[in-house]
């Protein structure tokens, strides 16, 4: 039924997250393919990251789907608010690394900003994040989400569709250039966010 092997895999099969795969690599994964436009509509549109709560799947179905892929986001390890209302969240990913989102308000210009790496190898003066040197690249699925938390917990449910996403927070993004371009094919997918490009920015040094 599914076919969601990954180069990931060690001596057991790790779990894929959802986050990384675009619509169309995920409808070559599942049969029958009408499946993935359920799942990803599940996932994105209705922010559901529980298989169990996909009830328009089968169970037999969800149960496969549960031992192969992951839909769930990472913990908040810390959250630091501003008296702006802007909201910083420092995130667990599964290796135990930190990456760093924030929220900024702004009426109906909300705008989201995720970081490409754990650190930055750059050390540019002006930034703090170079000072803490280069760990490692984000996956995709770790930079899109960074986005879905935010935007599950701090875009109001009739403007799911009206925020903004900048490139410049932990990290220089063009030195994560295919995991960014596979970040931006996934954004952009009307079967998910459907994000605009304009409504992306992308800040490079």
């Amino acid at each position: 039924m599914t076919d969601v092997n990954d180069t990931q895999s060690t001596s057991c099969q790790l779990k894929r997250s959802i986050f990384g795969i675009t619509h169309p690599d995920l409808i070559g994964m599942l049969n029958p393919n009408y499946r993935a436009t359920q799942l990803y509509e599940a996932v994105y549109k209705q922010e559901l990251d529980d298989f169990d709560r996909i009830t328009n799947l089968p169970k037999t179905f969800r149960q496969e789907l549960k031992s192969n892929l992951d839909i769930t986001l990472p913990r908040i390890h810390r959250t630091f608010e501003a008296d702006d209302g802007t909201r910083r969240y420092l995130l667990q990913l599964d290796d135990g690394d930190m990456a760093e989102t924030v929220f900024i308000p702004d009426g109906d210009r909300n705008t989201i900003c995720v970081s490409s790496q754990v650190g930055c190898a750059l050390a540019c003066g002006f930034c703090l994040t170079g000072q803490l040197g280069f760990t490692r690249n984000l996956t995709p699925a770790e930079i899109v989400s960074q986005v879905m938390v935010v935007r599950k917990l701090d875009i109001e449910i009739n403007s799911k569709d009206q925020f903004n996403i900048v490139l410049m927070g932990m990290g220089e993004p063009l030195h994560n250039y295919d995991n960014i371009m596979q970040v931006l094919r996934i954004l952009h997918d009307p079967v998910g966010l459907n994000m605009s490009m304009s409504r992306v920015t992308l800040s490079t040094v």
